[in-house]
């Protein structure tokens, strides 16, 4: 398992942030050179673009191409929609990670703070 936080400012909207959130995952699984990976998002629109086979035009669409671009660096990428009243880890993660003004990566553990809502 990993984890980060990241801390951006003006987002417009949530889809972004959460496609956002998505490459950063992507990224940060490429960068410790995992070739199995599973990400979960509570965003179902976002999932299910990554789920397309067509070229994503929308708003979103860079970053949704972008993280299709690197789906044969791994041996199995693939998203999955979480609802998100079943992960009040993930939440407890973002909200805590506001504070911070650079990124914050954990693998294998997530910090204490967080950690009791397991």
């Amino acid at each position: 398992m990993e984890s980060c936080v990241y801390s951006w400012d003006k987002v417009s909207d949530l889809t972004t942030t959460e496609a956002k959130a998505c490459l950063q995952a992507v990224i940060f699984a490429e960068d410790l050179r995992f070739r199995e990976v599973s990400v979960e998002s509570d965003a179902l629109t976002v999932v299910n673009k990554f789920k397309s086979e067509e070229l994503d035009r929308s708003t979103i669409g860079n970053t949704i191409n972008e993280i299709k671009c690197k789906i044969q660096r791994f041996r199995y990428l693939a998203f999955k929609h979480i609802p998100g009243t079943a992960n009040g880890v993930a939440y407890r993660l973002a909200v805590w990670g506001r504070q911070f003004d650079s990124p914050r990566f954990w693998v294998e553990e997530i910090p204490s703070e967080v950690g009791h809502l397991l």
